[in-house]
């Protein structure tokens, strides 16, 4: 099936009209039009986004015929540039399980809808201390801390929003006040980083570093789901 048709199939499954379809993905209804008719395709994050909006992995919805997933993610690594760790610091039993679980899963979703990157990208560390912390002298350890390496490029317009959305999200399930909340994105160059082993790939060499990455973690990768 061509991945117009396919396009089409999961809209009107959906009961969307194109209009309503092309508003939730901030396009115009002409391209929708032209996807579902075969004159053009979603770019990769286009695709991640329609992915995302039915609840599919982009391997199902681009499937082999149209382009193998291993290229996709290729170019999502290269237009996304990021792959963020998140480390989340508080005092020993400050957060149950369940909470941490929410959590992880509340960033990585935040995340991926700021940033345009696939849910996979996002990992989460919680790290749980007895050392002493200190504001202005004052013990203090109520806190919880978060800190972000990602990959740099991001606009302050989407910092800045992944921030606020952090601080509400994560207030809100832990039930602690948002002047409890400290959150620090630290932006990195490619070659700062290692990502599954490998020092993260300059423009152009996306293609060598993803074939690096063993045949079964980028089968994993690729039948993950985004997170609704």
């Amino acid at each position: 099936m061509s991945l117009g048709k396919k396009i089409r199939e999961l809209r009107k499954k959906s009961n969307f009209s194109q209009e309503e379809f092309a508003e939730k993905l901030g396009v115009a209804r002409q391209t929708i039009s032209k996807w579902e008719n075969k004159q053009t395709t979603p770019d990769v994050i286009q695709a991640q986004k329609i992915a995302r909006l039915f609840n599919i992995s982009l391997d199902e919805l681009v499937g082999n015929e149209i382009k193998p997933i291993e290229d996709v993610i290729i170019k999502i690594i290269k237009e996304e540039q990021e792959m963020p760790t998140y480390r989340i610091t508080t005092r020993p039993n400050l957060l149950k399980e369940e909470q941490k679980d929410n959590v992880a899963r509340f960033i990585t979703k935040i995340h991926m809808e700021v940033t345009g990157a696939p849910n996979y990208f996002a990992q989460m560390i919680f790290d749980e201390s007895n050392s002493r912390r200190y504001i202005g002298g004052e013990l203090s350890d109520s806190q919880i801390w978060i800190h972000a390496d990602i990959r740099a490029g991001k606009t302050v317009e989407q910092k800045e929003t992944l921030i606020r959305k952090i601080i509400d999200g994560v207030s809100q399930i832990v039930e602690v006040p948002k002047s409890d909340i400290w959150v620090y994105l630290n932006n990195m160059e490619a070659t700062d980083m290692a990502e599954f082993g490998q020092i993260l790939p300059k423009l152009g060499q996306e293609k060598e570093w993803f074939e690096s990455l063993p045949k079964d973690l980028q089968k994993k990768l690729s039948s993950i789901k985004p997170i609704e």
